[in-house]
């Protein structure tokens, strides 16, 4: 046993707790057949097939999903799709590179057009990489993924607006609603983000008659004032509030505050 070990026990247990739980993510490296690989093998094979969805370096990482969930599920305080969407954002930037997360992204096109048609992983999947990607602070990540596959709502805060503007360190982060709506590649991705937007603009006096030319209103309004603009920390209360009460919540809780010219900011929102 190692010294260390043998005279600061409480220091190594705390260390092979930590060691535990740093390669729960990282599950033996598996051959063409399924078969074990040892450590250094398969850090120096080079990956027999690109990441993409439904390939095979895409099973262990729903098999370590599935085992989360069964232990959320019986730990005291239970589990919430926000920890499932964290686990799997940790395993993908550990177990992954970001050019492999790319073609992960655009490998996205192959899952239904319709949310609802998605597994829960797959659900799980989308969120946790869209997750990593607003970390990185490339708004070309995040639109690529949005344009690919937009779903409906994420967590933790279950509106994609909310998530992209809120949460990501990209700047002028609803540029990626309005690029990912421009390049979206299909009617139900369209929709998605047009909804996302015409909850967050709304209140913020932009109109249209169509999706196409609300989102672009919205984009030319944002330009025009984005100099003066913060993300609304109380745009969170839309999401308790939107089925408590007939009101539209979103109208008086804007996705972003203007800030006026020299006094203090409102958070529930002004227009110019």
């Amino acid at each position: 046993m190692s010294p260390i070990l043998v005279r600061f026990p409480l220091v190594g247990a705390s260390l092979l707790a930590f060691l535990a739980l740093a390669t729960q993510c990282r599950p033996a490296a598996q051959g063409p057949g399924g078969e074990a690989v040892p450590a250094g093998e398969a850090r120096d094979a080079a990956p027999s097939e690109a990441l993409s969805w439904g390939s095979p370096p895409l099973r262990p990482l729903e098999r370590l999903w599935e085992q989360k969930r069964a232990e959320l599920a019986k730990s005291e305080n239970k589990g919430t799709e926000d920890d499932e969407e964290r686990f799997l954002a940790k395993c993908l930037k550990e177990r992954f590179s970001h050019d492999e997360l790319r073609a992960l992204a655009r490998s996205f096109k192959a899952l239904p057009a319709a949310e609802g048609d998605w597994t829960k992983f797959q659900h799980r999947l989308v969120g946790a990489l869209l997750a990593v990607f607003l970390e990185s602070r490339d708004r070309a990540d995040a639109v690529l993924l949005l344009s690919t596959r937009c779903p409906r709502t994420l967590h933790p805060y279950g509106l994609v607006e909310l998530c992209v503007v809120l949460c990501g360190k990209a700047s002028d982060p609803a540029r990626i609603l309005f690029e990912a709506f421009s390049r979206s590649e299909t009617p139900e991705g369209r929709q998605a983000i047009a909804a996302a937007v015409r909850r967050g603009f709304t209140g913020l006096g932009v109109r249209g008659e169509d999706d196409a030319e609300f989102v672009a209103n919205a984009a030319k309004w944002y330009e025009a004032n984005r100099q003066r603009l913060e993300p609304n920390s109380y745009y969170v209360v839309n999401v308790a509030r939107r089925n408590m009460s007939q009101e539209d919540p979103f109208l008086t809780y804007p996705l972003f505050f203007i800030k006026p010219a020299g006094g203090a900011k409102d958070e529930k929102g002004s227009r110019p």
